[in-house]
């Protein structure tokens, strides 16, 4: 009688939830996905929101399925968190003593990642993709991999936190405040305009997850962006311009 061989398991905290991420018989991939994850993994528990299966065409390559693994995990996580949380299309860093955190929302393709992993190299980094907060402003960590675009390749690279240097958020993380981004190489300097609630809460419900789902979904981010300091449009060309501006705002870590 052949014996059964268990798929391997990753029990991975992603929120305030955990998830099984189930994996099929390729080695290396199995091994990539500790080596990107790892930072990421607990304990098994019986408690899990959800099993994610990894048993994909072996003739994928390894770098799409670590993209494709990335994107699963993700949408994971916004299910974990539907009906529940304010779910943000944004990157987000807080200060490492004070757990103030700034949330920056934006367009895919539109500077988030590495605006976040300049910051992260100073501050706690939370995400570069998927911003959760609960209704009394908490902010929840998922510190993915970060998905770095490289000149000249379709799929984006998966990068863990720790390769790049990036410092591990506080324990506890609040909002401080939201950026609404808009990058733009012909824009000189880097600006900031202050957005009426109106204003402030269609572009940022245009970058949400799941509103519908939430109760009194548009009432919740209002009463967050309320709770919070006024939400900015911020205008800048080069990430590293509007680094410096943000630490500043931050509190200024080294």
């Amino acid at each position: 009688m052949r014996k059964t061989v268990s798929a391997p398991t990753m029990h991975l905290r992603v929120l305030d939830r955990v998830i099984a991420v189930e994996f099929g018989a390729r080695d290396q991939f199995f091994a990539e996905m500790h080596r990107l994850w790892g930072h990421m993994q607990v304990a098994p528990t019986e408690e899990c929101a959800e099993t994610v299966p990894m048993n994909w065409d072996t003739d994928r390559n390894l770098g799409e399925s670590l993209s494709l693994a990335t994107h699963e995990i993700t949408y994971a996580a916004i299910r974990a968190g539907k009906g529940r949380l304010v779910l943000l299309h944004a990157g987000a860093v807080a200060n490492p003593e004070t757990g103030a955190t700034l949330v920056c929302v934006a367009r895919g393709g539109t500077g988030k990642t590495t605006l976040t992993r300049r910051l992260g190299q100073r501050f706690g980094y939370l995400s570069d993709e998927t911003v959760a907060i609960t209704q009394n402003g908490r902010v929840l960590p998922y510190p993915k991999p970060l998905s770095i675009r490289e000149p000249g390749q379709d799929v984006k690279r998966e990068t863990p936190p720790g390769d790049l240097g990036l410092v591990p958020a506080p324990e506890e993380c609040w909002l401080q405040s939201i950026l609404y981004l808009d990058r733009d190489s012909r824009h000189e300097g880097v600006t900031f305009t202050e957005l009426d609630l109106l204003t402030a809460l269609g572009v940022i419900t245009a970058e949400t997850s799941s509103l519908g789902s939430l109760p009194a979904g548009l009432r919740a981010i209002a009463d967050l962006v309320a709770a919070t300091r006024p939400i900015r449009l911020c205008e800048y060309s080069e990430s590293a311009d509007l680094t410096e501006v943000l630490a500043g705002e931050l509190g200024g870590a080294t």
